[in-house]
């Protein structure tokens, strides 16, 4: 049976004491340390979206900046529009399959076919680095003038509105080129990421995952 606080000596009321302030103190962490939970836990929810790292999913980059991204356009293209790597690094003109095809493309002489099933020429004209050999520019003309050695717009009033796609433009050049294109179109990467999607959704694991946020 627990002694009466007047039935105990001084020394056996100072540990009384003692073990009661211990009491209030390990309380008054516990209570603490639960209210930084719920402090943190409400941090985390209410953070700016600015704040958070954004998966970065977009119609150029259907899996998403964050943990894959685009590759870099390999030089300046002027098609006949300019494409600088610096911009499409920051605000994109053109998708995944597209900085793919590009950055195959070497110079050379080739044929365009037009919606319209006529043929004309296209130059792949490109400057190199004298001392690299790498290539700085790359811009698509239309055909050398034989007089003047100078190369004619591409794309003119004329045939503008018979042009393929970029996408199949840049195929064609690439066929000719002799080069084996592997690059998967984005409608197939659209229905392998759905259909990952749906095998992880199964509980499988996805074999084509897409960035996350965080």
């Amino acid at each position: 049976m627990a002694k009466k606080d007047d039935e105990m000596t001084l020394e056996e009321r100072q540990i009384r004491l003692q073990e009661r302030q211990q009491e209030f103190q390990e309380r008054q962490i516990a209570l603490q340390e639960a209210a930084l939970r719920v402090q943190q836990k409400q941090v985390k929810q209410t953070a700016p979206k600015s704040l958070q790292m954004a998966p970065k999913i977009s119609p150029f980059n259907l899996r998403g900046q964050k943990d894959y991204p685009n590759p870099r356009l390999k030089c300046p293209v002027d098609a006949p529009w300019r494409l600088d790597p610096n911009v499409e690094a920051e605000a994109p003109s053109l998708d995944r399959e597209e900085l793919e095809l590009f950055n195959l493309l070497e110079p050379g002489a080739r044929t365009l076919e037009l919606t319209d099933g006529t043929t004309i020429a296209c130059n792949v004209v490109g400057t190199r680095n004298d001392n690299t050999g790498e290539l700085e520019r790359l811009a698509l003309l239309g055909r050398k003038d034989g007089d003047t050695g100078k190369y004619m717009a591409l794309f003119t009033n004329e045939n503008k509105q018979t042009f393929p796609s970029l996408k199949i433009i840049l195929r064609q050049l690439l066929e000719q080129q002799g080069c084996e294109v592997e690059v998967v179109p984005m409608k197939r990467e659209a229905r392998i990421i759905a259909d990952g999607a749906a095998i992880e959704q199964a509980g499988g694991e996805n074999p084509y995952p897409v960035s996350v946020g965080a």
